[in-house]
């Protein structure tokens, strides 16, 4: 072993493929090995047909045995070494009608759905299946060949086993993989290196165990065992290894879909045999799904002619429902309202959306892979109107006012900014009762409702350039827009206040849209971080006509421009570069003090700081020392560790200041209780790039920290019955300690109350089954639905004899009868548990012990249930 790898020489290699009875096949008047899908199919109906054995055995309940189906929809169905990371890993939706995957696992489905298999497919061992094999009871299995001489010895009938490829032919040729089994190897720290050489030597070379037991040899030419030089035209080939680009597109797509993973294909067998209620079709469009959703563009072929953006994961994981993807898949595309005129957040340049809604609007699709196609309008009147009508299914860019709100939906603000009142003179110039404000035409702001005296215009350009002109005396506006326009427009001798009052930019949408849209723009917003919004922010706040020009200077400079052409051209370019270097100088200057107005404005009414380098010091705004019970001005200097909330903060601080992000952490309050907080800093610089202040805020966001808690609970719920899916249930048994009990258990003859009642009716039976569950088992157990009508119960710290209890009373009260639209269906469950003292216990051994009981239970004639106490050790 090196760095996690392990190195030897592979002893020999195997084939995947099946292991048949030949007197089975032949009694049936099967006289030559199927080649095909087809073909494999027909003969499974002549053994059932005209024999008694079961046509194919499934060995569902030993996973490690389904290990050849892994590899059935590579080599097999291409003849191609190279396929897995060098095609398959491009193409989109792999396992759609007409896939290797889909023909494949298709076949495994029917068989069973069809009743080719065994009677009970989670009922099975390896040495009875052998055996049933050998004597003629089992038709064939899917396996690899290392298995051939362990079936032969398992009973009388040795001669009657045989081996064939998986039914599929290329141009008259068929294929196996080949895997390669156990490794030898010598340790670097032998002391008889010389005699393990020779040993390993003797073993592949010269023994010949590779032939004796039905494999091949890796390392001399021997000829191929006996079972394999019968079968014709056949060709055998090695996966060929990729640790390239197709590996590691392989390894990212297989995050949310493993297809090395033995319980996807005991799903299938499951589902044919309708232990779980779910078709064939539902797994292939839910593995699409899964395995899609890492998908990027470069995961294409070089010569796909596909334009549809994939699906991946932007910064951090984002976690969809099932309810979520149908809704995406079943609306590819959604028309977006924006608004021409409303810079950083929304604006239009030849005849493109941008501004900061765009950029959220971007994140969204790299999110879902929802299309989106963008509409411009001039107002805000304009566009509701549009969602009203259905024109739009969103609007972005929507100040929160509560005259909207009876007309439309919000989602959760991605961004929130400080007004501010904007007027022509200084600082101190006044606003009365007889001012006279600009505001935009049809925008229903509430703080324009008791404003007597309005003059309106139709953009917020226009209400500044307004002011300006003196037809009006004030506008309000945002911070960032306002000091856009005033830069895009060079408006002179104009004023930004900023005020305390603040909005937040929201996506709309209206009375009838459907709530799964709302939800998944919410989850969308709540993966963009704060950090990459104020990025957004400052990548639309540079104006294009703000840079310095030679036409901006004669326009500015019309009398130095006079004296300066009178000048020598050496000396005008002297000046010129002087004069650059004084407006940069001045911009620098500007930029500082208007970065100053934006962080004051985004801090109003917040617990604020001020923390000056050249000191070590923090000064704390006088809410903030209050709340928290701190002088105004600290020295970080000095030691505070006894004081444990102002020694939290300074932590924080320091991770921001080396980091200039935000941090999120929990504290203790005045109160005792731990409160979550979110710290945000902006450093300003000098004119030589020095930190010499960070202006930062506290914020409580205990709220939002909930609101994702429950987002992320809603994830682990089963939508059905309301108790734990399977990834909340695995969740939860991590933290449970002995004593611990586990129950598996469904309704019997589940597909019985399918058939009778449908699928609704037996929708029905497993929320009655659900509620009875909550009602007799308590709250101090864990109840999940694991998937179609099978359930778990974990319960601890629950003493033997309560428990029985529980489950007598589970079983009586489900021994019962249902109706649903008129029709009576008699119901009742089955349930195995085992009981266990042992501390950490594993779940997986648990699970399947108590497996085993609730086969016995249906073995005895099901409606009851057993309870084993079982120790692992």
């Amino acid at each position: 072993v090196r760095d996690g790898a392990i190195y030897g020489i592979p002893s020999h290699a195997y084939l995947n493929g099946f292991v048949y009875n030949t007197e089975v096949f032949d009694k049936a008047g099967i006289t030559e090995i199927p080649k095909t899908i087809d073909e494999f199919y027909k003969a499974m109906e002549l053994i059932k047909k005209h024999t008694d054995a079961i046509p194919f055995y499934t060995n569902c309940s030993v996973d490690w045995a389904l290990y050849p189906w892994l590899s059935f929809p590579y080599i097999e169905m291409t003849g191609n070494a190279s396929y897995k990371y060098n095609d398959f890993v491009y193409q989109k939706n792999p396992f759609s009608e007409g896939s290797n995957h889909y023909e494949v696992y298709e076949l495994l489905y029917n068989l069973v759905a069809d009743g080719y298999v065994e009677e009970n497919v989670m009922d099975c061992t390896w040495d009875s299946a052998c055996k049933r094999l050998n004597n003629g009871e089992i038709g064939c299995i899917a396996i690899g060949s290392w298995a051939i001489n362990q079936i032969r010895d398992a009973g009388e009938n040795g001669q009657n086993i045989a081996f064939m490829p998986f039914p599929n032919n290329i141009d008259g040729k068929q294929y196996l993989t080949a895997v390669m089994d156990f490794s030898y190897g010598v340790s670097s720290k032998s002391k008889n290196k010389e005699a393990a050489k020779a040993y390993v030597t003797f073993m592949l070379e010269e023994s010949g165990y590779a032939l004796d037991y039905e494999n091949i040899s890796l390392f001399k030419a021997d000829l191929y065992p006996k079972s394999f030089q019968e079968l014709g035209d056949i060709e055998v080939m090695v996966e060929a290894a990729d640790y390239g680009r197709g590996w590691a597109f392989f390894q990212t797509l297989s995050q949310n879909l493993s297809l090395n993973d033995l319980s996807e294909i005991q799903r299938i067998i499951k589902a044919g045999a309708g232990i779980q209620a779910e078709s064939f079709e539902e797994i292939m469009q839910e593995w699409n799904r899964r395995w899609e959703k890492n998908r990027t563009e470069e995961m294409k072929k070089p010569d796909s002619e596909e334009n549809a953006l994939t699906m991946f994961l932007n910064e951090r994981e984002l976690q969809l429902s099932v309810t979520e993807l149908e809704f995406i898949h079943a609306h590819p595309s959604i028309k977006v309202g924006y608004l021409r005129y409303q810079a950083p957040f929304s604006m239009e340049k030849n005849g493109e959306f941008l501004g900061v809604s765009y950029e959220i609007c971007e994140e969204i699709k790299k999110c879902t892979g929802m299309q989106m196609e963008y509409i411009g309008y001039d107002s805000t009147k304009e566009m509701l109107s549009a969602l009203s009508t259905k024109e739009i299914d969103m609007a972005a860019c929507i100040e929160k006012q509560d005259v909207y709100q009876e007309k439309i939906r919000y989602s959760k603000e991605y961004i929130t900014c400080a007004n501010a009142l904007i007027r022509k003179g200084g600082f101190s110039a006044e606003v009365n009762d007889s001012s006279k404000a600009t505001a935009i035409y049809g925008e229903e702001k509430d703080y324009w409702n008791h404003i007597s005296q309005i003059y309106y215009c139709d953009t917020l350009a226009a209400c500044i350039d307004s002011v300006e002109e003196e037809k009006t005396d004030y506008t309000i506006a945002n911070f960032y827009s306002a000091n856009y326009y005033i830069r895009e427009n060079r408006n002179k001798n104009i004023s930004i206040i900023p005020s305390t009052v603040e909005e937040s930019m929201h996506f709309a949408f209206g009375e009838q849209t459907d709530d799964t849209l709302v939800a998944i723009v919410n989850k969308c917003i709540y993966n963009v971080s704060e950090s990459n919004v104020h990025l957004f922010v400052q990548r639309y706040m540079n104006v294009e006509n703000d840079d310095i020009t030679l036409k901006r200077f004669v326009e500015e400079n019309a009398v130095l421009c006079i004296s300066i052409v009178a000048i020598v051209v050496t000396v005008i370019l002297l000046l010129i570069i002087m004069i650059l270097q004084e407006k940069n100088r001045s911009s620098q200057k500007h930029a500082v003090e208007m970065k100053r107005y934006e962080i004051v404005s985004k801090l109003s009414n917040e617990y604020l700081f001020d923390y000056e380098y050249a000191t070590d010091s923090i000064r704390f705004d006088a809410k903030f020392a209050r709340e928290f019970s701190f002088e105004e001005n600290v020295s970080c200097k000095e030691d505070h560790s006894k004081h444990i909330e102002l020694a939290q903060i300074l932590k924080q601080l320091a991770l921001i200041k080396e980091s200039h992000t935000s941090a999120t952490f929990q504290m203790q309050g005045r109160n005792g209780e731990q409160t979550w907080y979110q710290m945000i800093g902006f450093p300003i610089k000098d004119k030589n790039g020095e930190h010499i202040h960070l202006i930062g805020k506290l914020v409580n966001v205990q709220k939002e920290m909930e609101e994702k808690k429950t987002i992320e609970t809603k994830a682990e719920i089963d939508p059905l019955t309301r108790l734990y899916n399977r990834e909340g249930l695995q969740k939860r048994v991590k933290e449970c300690k002995a004593p611990i009990m586990l129950a598996v258990l469904d309704l019997d003859n589940f597909k019985s109350v399918n058939d009778t009642l449908g699928h609704a009716g037996g929708d029905e039976a497993l929320k009655f089954l659900a509620v009875n569950l909550e009602k007799v088992m308590g709250t101090d157990t864990i109840l999940a639905r694991y998937g179609g009508d099978e359930f778990v119960i974990v319960a601890t710290q629950v003493s033997e004899n309560e428990i029985r209890a529980r489950l007598q009373a589970l079983i009586k009260a489900m021994d019962t009868e249902i109706t649903f639209e008129g029709i009576r269906k008699k119901i009742s469950i089955s349930l195995g548990s085992i009981y266990c003292t042992q501390e950490n216990v594993s779940m997986e051994e648990l699970f399947k012990e108590a497996d085993k009981e609730l086969y016995g239970v249906k073995q005895a004639g099901k409606n009851g249930y057993s309870m084993k106490k079982w120790n692992m050790i």
